[in-house]
């Protein structure tokens, strides 16, 4: 290597190191923000009427409205409230609390409106398994926790496997209307507030399907009077709202059923002798319904036929149904907590009734 050469090499590093160092000179040291602490805020929480559990972010706080939340961190919350017997408007109010503000969560709370499950099976007397979903139905019924004023069921006929079932000669039309609507598939069939269930004879997930269903608040509750005393049968429903709503859409079923009726011998193939909430009549155009106010009642008079089996065999029956998804909101019925009274006490039933009796 010439000299040349190295003097070339050796200013050429003098020259990058004079840059590293005026890079190094012009950098600036590291530093680290300082967060300041912002001043907390509180949340004042109301009810009307007062009273209820207050709720933070799911968390109960342990006091009831109207009451103040105090020295809450700024951010988002979600404030919720709750009272037996009654359900929020607005079910959850957000939030956005600000450095050292003050805000409010309001609530009116409504009386939570009595539930009424409604189960529809199908069946027919000739399908083997069909007695089963009349006992699973007949013992659920039995249970306290299904009373008639909370679960409701009726039974509708099928024209398979044998077209010449007595309950549905007894009224074809409206039997074939009410499975047709439902496209039910198979005997038996078993449909929960409009809602087709898996395995119709499975008594456990029925049970279990009928009480997530009485938890829910429709918003309204269904009255029905009716009067038995002759063939035609006066109907009153009263449909009485919470709050404000709007029941577009919705049409109001009104039916009739008779508690039981024996046969003596079976009239089908599968040796079902006792038959219950056996389905007889309907209206023949449910009314339509629309929007509904609290403190205005609506009132909807209507005539059945019942038939020949006396006055206290017989239930009227009514439910608030969605015209496309045949979702039921509500029920109601002119059943009581009180059970019937026996066959052997009354008389209504201790005579085999004949397969040629009349049904309607």
């Amino acid at each position: 290597m010439t000299d040349k050469t190295v003097e070339r090499a050796l200013a050429l590093c003098l020259a990058l190191a004079g840059l590293f160092f005026l890079a190094s000179c012009g950098a600036e040291a590291p530093w680290f923000a300082t967060v300041q602490p912002q001043d907390p805020g509180d949340i004042i929480v109301r009810s009307t009427p007062e009273g209820a559990a207050i709720f933070l972010d799911g968390v109960d706080q342990m006091a009831t409205t109207p009451d103040t939340l105090i020295g809450l961190n700024p951010g988002v919350y979600e404030v919720t409230v709750a009272m037996d017997g009654f359900v929020p408007d607005p079910s959850t109010v957000t939030v956005d609390l600000q450095p050292a503000e003050t805000d409010s969560a309001l609530f009116t709370l409504t009386i939570r409106a009595k539930k009424v499950v409604i189960l529809e099976g199908f069946s027919n007397v000739s399908c083997p398994p069909c007695p089963e979903l009349t006992e699973n139905l007949v013992a659920m019924a039995a249970k306290p926790e299904f009373p008639p004023d909370k679960v409701q069921f009726l039974e509708f006929a099928v024209s398979w496997p044998q077209l010449a079932d007595p309950f549905f000669l007894a009224n074809p039309q409206e039997n074939s209307d009410r499975f047709g609507m439902y496209g039910v598939p198979a005997a038996p069939d078993l449909y929960i507030d409009g809602v087709r269930q898996d395995d119709a004879v499975d008594a456990d997930a029925m049970e279990a399907a009928v009480l997530a269903a009485m938890d829910s608040d429709p918003g309204f509750e269904i009255a029905v009077n009716a009067d038995f005393s002759s063939a035609t049968v006066p109907v009153t429903v009263v449909l009485t709202a919470n709050r404000n709503l709007d029941l577009t859409g919705h049409v109001l079923y009104v039916a009739i059923y008779e508690k039981e009726v024996n046969i003596n011998p079976a009239p089908g193939n599968n040796g079902q002798t006792e038959f219950h909430h056996v389905f007889r009549d309907r209206v023949d155009n449910p009314p339509t319904l629309g929007p509904l106010a609290p403190g205005t009642p609506q009132h909807i008079d209507l005539a059945l036929t019942s038939g020949s089996a006396g006055a206290d065999a017989y239930v009227a029956i009514a439910f608030v149904q969605h015209s496309t998804s045949h979702a039921i909101l509500q029920a109601g019925s002119t059943a009581t907590v009180k059970k019937a009274e026996s066959a052997s006490s009354t008389g209504e039933t201790a005579a085999v009734r004949s397969l040629e009796r009349k049904f309607r």
